[in-house]
């Protein structure tokens, strides 16, 4: 092979008397062809230590053109060239060696393998060549580790290819036959810097015993250029178990421990993982399940499922033993490392004796690769603890707010009430539930929305019975039966109540109020999975909000006032009716807080008008407080009130506000919360009894005026709760 010179260090060329003399750098050491022009003459060359070599110079036209045949290690030598003399002197100045390393292919993993396997790769490894010079690898040194004699019969055959080619390089017949050193002959070139990766192949011998084994490998070969011997130490190679398939078995950690009730059918009593080994795959061909005489006579139609799809797995025992084999037509296959979860199933009889029940479990099967048997020594599964019955309680759930109902509405949501079961799931059969008379009397159904065992989503609708007066809540029942309310084991479950109310018209009371009951230990019933019956929620009764029931109702809403109490409004706010009907408004309440300033004179004001609607101004109480009504508390002029109708009415309060000229003065307004529902009333009493704030009605008295006993406080009036509802605020 022709290869131009690596490097040039340096080259000085001084023509004298046809004198060059200067320095190069080549690759050889004894075939180096030197070119210069205007020659072909034959030339002595002699160095350090040699002399004798007579080589022809080649033409050229290119005194810069030094060529070297054979490269093979690198030299570099100082040189003079006397042509008329036809003598050449070139001395050795330095050289290099070459060199080899090795690795462990980091591309291939630790292995697990099997007794009797063909084939099977056992390691793999690069060969690098240093960058002075390639080098001629002629063999290769396996050295397998001898610690008893079974080590001289682990491999059948082994040989080594390489990896890039698939090309056999050598084998041998089995190992270990010089101590543990395993010579495999090789002749491949490895150029300078360029690196190759070989793999180590072999049958493993049937019936070696478990094993861990990992071989050392080194190459040996000469430099191509200087002929030097090169060698490397020996690298450990990958790590090979060798091993039969193995089978385990394990309690499934995604299901617990577990309480069941006597009598229930079809439930969970354990769940277990089969896992194969890592050397090979298995066909699981039977799992065993043990039980004590006890806990056989506990259960009857004991069956194995697939934990994924609910499949049957074996022959369900119908009533089993102490020891229950379900064979597996078809087997389990479970790859290396692969595992399969399986659940077991039974029915609880109602007679079992209450205590602890738990399983224990094995398995048996077959390597997919040697064909050996394997087993799964036993393994306890999840304690199951039983008991003779379930519980059942409930507790008031998301409970709505207390509100204004408006008669003749529909779908009221009133209550919500949550089952808790433990033990085993229940059927909520029976539910009973009680209100006041009036309320009760208001009202023209009432419906639960709850969830069947499948999910599904139902209704059931009643109406409360009254009895003979309003002395007591039980007068007022509503009852349901044939429910398929599902409580499921462990786990909640909740329902809605609504009722929808009668008209006014109709006989519903405008001003009556109450809460929905449910009755915990009266007409209650609840059927367990495992055909227990509860009556009785062992509880007292849940009851829900107050609710009040009004012809029609107002809403407030609070509007901007602008930035200037002084010559502004200090408050403005909207108000409208339902569309039920229209309303009344005799007072309006607000709260004020004034810092370094004064507030005085305040009086509502209908700005659509230009109407002042408060006969004589109103100062702050103490409390900040201040009541404005429509007119004045001349109680015997109906007229002096605001007629609200569906369309909103802007309203506006003025004041006379001084001293409101300092920064950090300020002034903020809201109405007046009402904490407490007043009773039906006259708007003279409720105002002079119960309200500071709004005073309003609506209009359900047959004979309406300011003397009907048809006005309300502001409770529950949307937009009035000075809390959470508008706040107008001023500062300087």
């Amino acid at each position: 092979m022709k290869t131009t010179i690596k490097s040039v260090i340096a080259v000085t060329v001084a023509i004298f008397s046809l004198l060059f003399v200067g320095t190069f750098t080549v690759a050889h050491a004894e075939d180096i062809r030197l070119t210069i022009s205007k020659t072909g003459q034959t030339g002595v060359i002699s160095w350090s230590g040699q002399t004798g070599a007579f080589y022809k110079v080649m033409s050229s036209t290119n005194l810069k053109d030094w060529q070297v045949d054979s490269m093979q290690q690198l030299h570099t030598y100082a040189f003079s060239i006397i042509n008329g003399a036809r003598f050449f002197r070139v001395e050795r100045i330095s050289s290099a060696a070459g060199t080899l390393t090795m690795a462990k292919n980091p591309e291939f993993p630790d292995q697990f393998v099997t007794p009797g396997a063909m084939d099977v790769k056992l390691g793999s490894f690069v060969v690098s060549a240093g960058a002075f010079e390639g080098v001629k690898i002629d063999g290769i040194t396996l050295y397998s580790p001898i610690s008893s004699w079974e080590d001289y019969f682990i491999f059948s055959w082994v040989y080594i290819v390489d990896h890039a080619t698939d090309t056999m390089i050598d084998w041998r017949d089995g190992l270990n036959t010089s101590g543990g050193y395993n010579g495999f002959r090789a002749n491949f070139t490895l150029s300078a810097s360029i690196s190759k990766v070989f793999d180590v192949y072999g049958d493993i011998s049937s019936g070696i015993p478990p094993r861990v084994w990992q071989a050392s490998v080194g190459v040996h070969g000469y430099g191509i250029d200087s002929g030097t011997f090169i060698y490397t130490d020996l690298i450990p190679l990958q790590t090979i178990t060798i091993d039969n398939g193995s089978l385990t078995v394990a309690k499934y950690s995604g299901f617990g421990d577990q309480t069941v009730v006597a009598g229930v059918n079809n439930v969970q009593l354990g769940s277990l993982v089969l896992t194969a080994g890592a050397t090979e795959g298995v066909a699981a061909s039977s799992v065993s399940v043990h039980l004590s005489t006890a806990e056989a006579a506990a259960v009857v139609n004991m069956g194995l499922r697939d934990h994924n799809t609910g499949a049957t797995l074996g022959t369900v025992k119908y009533v089993p033993g102490t020891a229950n084999n379900y064979s597996l037509p078809p087997n389990i296959i479970l790859t290396t490392n692969g595992s399969r979860t399986i659940d077991l199933y039974a029915d609880v009889k109602s007679s079992a004796t209450p205590g602890t029940w738990q399983a224990t479990v094995s398995a048996d099967g077959s390597g997919m690769t040697t064909g050996a048997a394997v087993s799964a020594p036993p393994q306890d599964l999840q304690t199951i603890t039983i008991v003779s019955g379930g519980t059942l309680t409930a507790a008031c759930g998301n409970m709505p707010d207390s509100a204004i109902l408006i008669a003749g509405s529909t779908g009221n949501h009133v209550a919500q009430h949550t089952f808790s079961a433990m033990n085993e799931g229940f059927t909520v059969n029976e539910l009973k539930f009680t209100a006041p008379y009036y309320f009760a009397l208001s009202t023209a159904g009432v419906t639960i929305e709850y969830y069947d065992r499948s999910g599904r989503a139902q209704q059931a609708n009643s109406v409360f019975v009254t009895g003979p007066g309003p002395n007591t809540n039980s007068a007022a029942i509503a009852t349901f039966t044939g429910l398929t309310m599902y409580v499921p084991n462990d786990a909640n479950a909740w329902f809605d109540v609504d009722i929808d109310l009668g008209t006014i018209a109709a006989g519903a009371f405008s001003g009556a109020s109450g809460a929905i009951t449910l009755l915990a230990n009266e007409g209650f019933s609840a059927t367990g999975d495992s055909g227990t019956v509860i009556t009785s929620l062992g509880a007292n009764d849940l009851t829900g909000n107050t609710f009040y029931i009004r012809k029609s109702k107002p809403t407030f809403t609070m509007l901007d006032a602008g930035t200037d109490p002084v010559n502004g409004p200090l408050y403005r706010f909207s108000v409208v009716a339902d569309n039920a009907g229209g309303i009344d408004i005799k007072q309006v309440g607000l709260q004020v807080r004034a810092t370094g300033c004064n507030v005085s004179g305040l009086y509502l004001y209908d700005p659509n008008t230009s109407t002042v609607l408060t006969d004589v101004p109103e100062d702050l109480l103490e409390n900040g407080n201040v009541f404005l009504p429509v007119g004045t508390f001349n109680w015997f002029n109906a007229q002096d009130t605001l007629a609200i109708g569906s369309t909103p009415k802007v309203y506006e309060v003025w004041s006379t506000v001084t001293g409101y000229n300092e920064p950090g003065d300020s002034i903020t307004v809201t109405f007046r919360r009402e904490w407490y529902m007043a009773p039906n009333s006259t708007a003279y009493d409720i105002g002079a009894h119960y309200s500071g704030g709004v005073i309003w009605s609506d209009r359900s008295a047959p004979m309406h005026s300011t003397f009907s006993e048809d006005w309300f406080n502001g409770f529950l009036v949307k937009g009035t709760d000075g809390v959470k509802d508008g706040v107008q605020t001023f500062t300087r």
